[in-house]
């Protein structure tokens, strides 16, 4: 990560007014949903985000066209999320309409082999342009 850009707010990074994005929770699993399956000696790892709609009106929302980068560090090791065949795109594709004052979860997903899960130290760096947020996971 380069030191000369600011940490900032996940809202800070995806700039869309009126949703507001948190991190939820995170787990390794085998499979999520029916269409997504981890490979043998692999794992799954799936950060949970909530994006909720603040407005009085429907919210669109389309983040595949945004160059904004997920990369997740697992005991120094690096890894880029996976594309999710999910109805919204997962949160790196994230491609939906939010209904007003309702929110809607949007994952990330990421393979690695099973001993990951012993991992110390799990850090996820949202970049956009010069702008990251860094969500300490575990």
């Amino acid at each position: 990560m380069d030191e000369a850009r600011a940490t900032v707010s996940l809202n800070d990074v995806y700039h869309v007014n009126g949703l507001d994005f948190s991190y939820q929770s995170h787990r390794f699993c085998k499979k999520y949903s029916t269409q997504i399956k981890a490979e043998k000696g692999e794992v799954l790892f799936v950060a949970e985000f909530k994006v909720k709609n603040r407005t009085g009106k429907k919210q669109k929302v389309n983040l595949g066209k945004r160059n904004i980068s997920y990369n997740l560090t697992v005991d120094g090791s690096e890894y880029q999320p996976t594309i999710s065949i999910l109805p919204n795109m997962g949160l790196n594709y994230l491609n939906t309409a939010i209904p007003a004052g309702k929110s809607e979860k949007a994952v990330l997903i990421y393979r690695m082999s099973e001993e990951r899960q012993q991992a110390s130290e799990i850090t996820l760096s949202v970049e956009d342009g010069d702008k990251v947020s860094i969500v300490n996971i575990k």
